[in-house]
């Protein structure tokens, strides 16, 4: 019973989708609202309707009616914005298309030529990377390239040349055209295939759509007014169009036989299961209808849909080609999530506090960790957890069977699979390839990259051909029918330019999406795909080279495989537990022979271990004894659950036996003055009596006691308990009265003056100390120069120092009056008038002294006002007699001249 209700709600399935196919056919663009262009001098203007960036799309439906010379550039411009190859925002042609961009030209390959009257539709794609010619959804040729296209002046011209129509010859499409659409995103194949002959749904909500022309109106579909069009010439609208009756899709001349081969493959999400997305394998298909199993359709040709539980459902695919052919294909697809135990490497696990910890799992394609609070990320197989409460992670992986692929690290050489390709040891020319380990040694122009599987073994390198559409590699395994497969490779790029397009083939039919090598030599990408066996139980598998550029193009292949795929589920716990938190005895300090005790609690409470265990009684309680001889630091370790530790220390310092002391034990000062007092060995001070101190608790204190007195302090050494009365005495001396009186003060006549210290005193102290005869004496001689304030400080033998001062002054106003000599002098050595100088003049600051014999003899000379003369030349005594002197001096009274005689007398 169920079975019958299965095939009726197929049928009712079909039915509904013939329905719907139907409703396709019958919304084609009409052949009779067609644009002809009959002439050279014909277009349709539209503005300047620029596209920047890097993503285009240009589509056109179109008809040649009439022959064309020059090549195959010449059939036509359907869609131009250009002058010359130098400029060319986009031009679309139908045997090929166009773009400048800010690094240079592009053109597609040349491939077959158009027939005339015949129906075409015709489309330009540029993503950014390439540059790709679709005819009737086919595509027929493609050219790297990259920039941001470039920006002219021109207008935006339909069926001619956009510089100028009239100029030209050669460049109008001499035919009909049905429909344009211009796009500033990159429309995929199975996009262009969806709606190449039928009317856009709601053009005004299409993502990208800039304008869209029916020609039944020169409105521009889209709803933009701005680029709404007009004829030009005799261009003309809602013209019959003959040959779109009987349009037939097909490639380069040839029909293409109605054979659909369908084929869909499906991804579960790795985090959700049960939400499947479908892929459509069928080449060429522009519509589908999906039946699930489970009583929901879908006519989206890539649709998704979530299970409601899990197990097998039969999956039907309707599906309809450009060229008009339905054919459908049915698979057993199982949606499951499998239980194993091993898929996650690590048991459950206890980390301390908040914590990190590398999880681990099997080698897999796919991943999906959660909760994902924590993790360094989700879709590895080893992340980093950092977490600060128990956690239990769910695994969700793609795990992958025994690989098919024989030799596919190519660690057997040459062997064991197909290359459409020449195997060739010398890496040239364009469409060869070689097993080796270095693409430096197979082509000196390429780098010496290393292969991905151990670094130093084999892998497969290519020399891209120009041709797409080739087979790189093949193999052909068996496979279970209705089973997951996934179909990887790893790919590396061996020239800089140009990186390789490649594309998964299964059976004749494409599988995901074209991928690219990186840009960047040497960097291995690892690309895979799924596919659902169905009802096949060969697949021949294949790795295309979908990129035909000459230059570059070149790349390396290893680690192919193919394995049964499946998704597993598994899951870990990761306990976090507390660290013990200790509380410890602060730092102490003992003295030498004394001990302390040692506390540590920890939360939980748990197990201790202290080191070292040298002085202490007990290593493994919390509140050991520690009897340390010398300063130690002791180190606790708190156990607690599940082994979870922490640590801490506490340091005990070892004080020596204190030494008690007070300095000065006896000192002198004077009455009114401090003396400080300094005590040691303790850490506790008491000083008395309390009088004349500056304070009595402190190791240092001042005391300014009026007369002579003995001071205590009571010293305890808290950390030893000893305490010991130490004294000192200190000794006051009273203050006494000094003066000074001078003799007189300084002129050009006296040229110096006796100062006397009146008063008690035994030491003496002047200062300044230049021009006295002697700083140390009570009744020094000044000479100054200038009016000088002498300071005298006095000692009397006890504590107490007096001073006091005296101003001698210099007056400098009788010069001609002063600076007397002698008229006769006695060198008999009584110590009166024994020398004949200038000592009495006081300040002299230079001086030329000179004495003559009555013969003109000099007999004496200096140039120091200190020395005079003694009576004798050379030594000898000179007979009494009259002698003539000369001196120039410089004086406090400024420059002095005497000249005269002098009597020496013995």
């Amino acid at each position: 019973m169920k079975s019958r209700k299965s095939f009726c709600r197929m049928m009712c399935c079909l039915i509904f989708c013939m329905f719907f196919l139907s409703r396709i056919n019958s919304q084609v663009n009409s052949c009779n609202t067609s644009l002809k262009i009959p002439d050279e001098s014909s277009a349709v203007l539209i503005g300047k309707l620029d596209v920047s960036g890097d993503q285009i799309t240009v589509e056109a439906t179109f008809t040649r009616t009439q022959p064309y010379s020059g090549g195959r550039l010449f059939a036509g411009d359907l869609v131009s914005k250009h002058a010359a190859y130098t400029d060319v925002n986009y031009l679309l042609r139908p045997n090929s298309a166009e773009i400048t961009t800010a690094n240079g030209y592009f053109l597609t390959p040349q491939i077959c030529d158009i027939q005339l009257n015949k129906m075409y539709h015709a489309a330009m794609v540029y993503d950014g990377k390439t540059l790709k010619f679709y005819r009737n959804g086919f595509l027929m040729s493609q050219v790297a390239a990259t920039g941001d296209l470039f920006l002219n002046n021109w207008i935006t011209t339909i069926g001619n040349l956009a510089s100028n129509p009239t100029g030209v010859k050669r460049e109008a499409l001499l035919g009909f055209i049905n429909n344009v659409r211009i796009w500033n995103v990159a429309r995929t194949q199975q996009q262009i295939q969806q709606y190449m002959y039928t009317p856009l749904p709601f053009p005004a909500t299409q993502a990208g759509l800039l304008a869209d022309y029916t020609f039944n109106t020169l409105t521009n579909q889209q709803g933009n007014t701005a680029w709404n069009g007009s004829l030009y010439g005799n261009a003309a609208l809602n013209q019959s169009n003959p040959s779109c009756k009987s349009f037939l899709a097909d490639s380069c001349g040839i029909v293409v036989a109605c054979k659909v081969n369908p084929d869909f493959s499906f991804t579960q999400d790795i985090c959700n299961p049960l939400s499947v997305q479908f892929a459509n394998e069928t080449q060429y298909a522009i519509s589908a209808f999906w039946y699930f199993g489970n009583g929901i359709v879908s006519n989206s040709l890539n649709p998704s849909v979530t299970y409601s539980s899990y197990g097998a459902d039969t999956v039907k695919l309707l599906v309809q080609t450009a060229n008009g052919c339905i054919d459908t294909i049915s698979k057993i697809i199982p949606v499951n999530l499998n239980q194993d135990d091993s898929l996650i490497t690590m048991g459950d696990t206890t980390v301390c506090g908040s914590s990190s910890i590398q999880l681990n799992a099997l080698q897999g394609v796919n991943y999906c960790w959660t909760p994902n609070t924590g993790l360094s990320a989700t879709n590895i197989s080893n992340p980093v957890a950092s977490i600060s409460t128990t956690t239990t992670f769910h695994l969700n992986a793609q795990v992958l069977d025994s690989n098919l692929i024989v030799n596919g690290n190519f660690s057997q050489g040459n062997t064991g699979f197909k290359s459409s390709y020449l195997y060739n040891s010398s890496g040239l020319p364009a469409g060869v390839y070689f097993v080796g380990t270095n693409p430096s040694t197979w082509n000196p122009g390429m780098p010496p990259c290393t292969d991905h599987t151990s670094g130093n073994g084999n892998m497969m390198l290519v020399n891209g051909a120009t041709q797409t559409g080739v087979n790189i590699w093949s193999e052909t395994v068996s496979v279970k029918p209705n089973t997951n497969y996934a179909f990887a490779t790893w790919v590396e790029s061996i020239s800089g330019a140009n990186p390789a397009q490649l594309q998964f083939f299964i059976n004749g039919n494409p599988v995901g999406n074209i991928f690219m090598a990186n840009a960047a030599t040497c960097l291995w990408d690892e690309f895979y795909c799924n596919w659902n066996s169905g009802t096949a139980a060969i697949a021949v598998i294949a790795i295309v080279n979908m990129n035909p550029a000459f230059n570059g193009n070149d790349f390396a292949l290893d680690d192919i495989s193919f394995a049964e795929a499946s998704i597993k589920t598994d899951s870990v716990t990761i306990k976090v537990s507390s660290i013990p938190v200790i509380n410890i005895s602060r730092d102490t300090a003992i003295c030498a022979g004394g001990s302390a005790q040692l506390t540590a609690t920890a939360l939980p409470n748990g197990t201790y271990s202290w080191i070292p265990a040298t002085g202490l009684n007990d290593t493994s309680v919390a509140n050991p004894v520690a009897s340390p001889t010398a300063t130690t630091i002791y180190f606790v370790t708190a156990t607690g659950a599940d082994q979870c530790t922490a640590s801490d220390s506490v340091s005990i310092t070892v004080n020596p036996q204190p030494v008690f002391s007070i300095t000065p034990l006896n000192t002198n000062i004077c009455s009114g003055d401090t003396a400080v007092l300094t005590a040691s060995g303790g850490d506790l001070y008491q000083w008395y009596p309390s009088t004349y101190t500056t304070d009595t608790a402190a190791a240092a204190i001042g005391v300014y006691p009026a007369f002579t007195a003995t001071y205590y302090t009571i010293i305890t050494n808290s950390t030893c308990k000893a305490t010991d009365t130490l004294s000192a005495t200190i000794n006051v001396s009273q203050h006494f009265n000094v003066g000074i009186t001078k003799s007189n003060d300084i002129d050009c006549i006296i040229g110096q003056a006796n100062l006397q210290v009146t008063g008690s005193g035994t030491q003496f102290g002047w200062t300044p100390a230049i021009n006295i005869n002697d700083p140390n004496i009570p009744n020094p001689v000044v000479s100054p120069f200038a009016t000088t304030t002498y300071y005298v400080t006095v000692h009397n033998g006890t504590s107490c120092v007096q001073t006091d001062s005296i101003t001698v002054r210099v007056l400098t106003n009788d010069a001609q009056n002063g600076y007397l000599l002698a008229s006769a002098f006695t060198p008999n050595g009584d110590g009166v008038n024994d020398c004949f100088g200038v000592r009495l003049w006081g300040g002299v600051r230079s001086i030329d002294f000179s004495v003559y014999s009555r013969w003109g003899i000099r007999i004496f000379h200096t140039n120091n006002p200190s020395d005079c003369w003694d009576g004798t030349y050379k030594g000898v005594k000179q007979p009494p007699g009259t002698f003539i002197y000369q001196i120039k001096a410089t004086t406090i009274c400024g420059n002095v001249y005497r000249k005269g005689t002098v009597v020496l007398i013995r």
